[in-house]
Formats: structure tokens, sequence, C-alpha cells
């Protein structure tokens, strides 16, 4: 097992490579997640979240930032009250 320095006591605190390359092997055509688990002494729900976690898309902040000519699409302008006509009836 690969451990990294952890200041958490009790917990084991694995690499990212290590990490990494159990995901890689568990994600192999007929290879049981749980038995790759204990070979590795990992606890096998936790292969199960490592793998789950690197299918999932990072999620990064975007900004939008739009040209000045697409303002004029965003910005309604309010709408204007009907005003009564003779010509309309109303």
């Amino acid at each position: 097992m690969v451990y990294t320095n952890s200041s958490r006591k009790g917990r084991a605190n694995y690499s990212r490579e290590f990490k990494q390359r159990l995901v890689d092997a568990a994600n192999q055509p007929g290879v049981s997640v749980s038995k790759l688990a204990q070979e590795h002494g990992v606890n096998a729900n936790l292969l199960f979240k490592w793998r789950r976690d690197a299918k999932a898309p990072a999620l990064y902040p975007i900004e939008l930032v739009l040209p000045p000519s697409s303002m004029e699409l965003l910005v309604h302008p309010a709408p204007q009250p009907e005003t009564l006509t003779p010509e309309t009836g109303r």
C-alpha cells in the first residue's frame, strides 16, 4: 500500500498514483473490484467510491463572457403600458 503523510489519525491516506492504479485495474473487463480491493488491503466500498469519483466530471467555475452586441439580446425593454386611442377602440 502507498500512504502519504496525513495529519488525520486512524485513517490511511492513499496517494493519487495508488488510487489511479487501482481504479485503472478495476476498470478492466472481468476484474472483480472486491477481490482487487482485498488483494491491496483496501475496503471494497472505498475502491468503488474512487471509481465513481474518477468517472465524475470535474467541476470548475466558468465565466460567461458575451460580446457587447449580444447584451442587447439579454436586456429586454420594460413593457410599456397600453394607451387608449380612438382608432383602437380601447
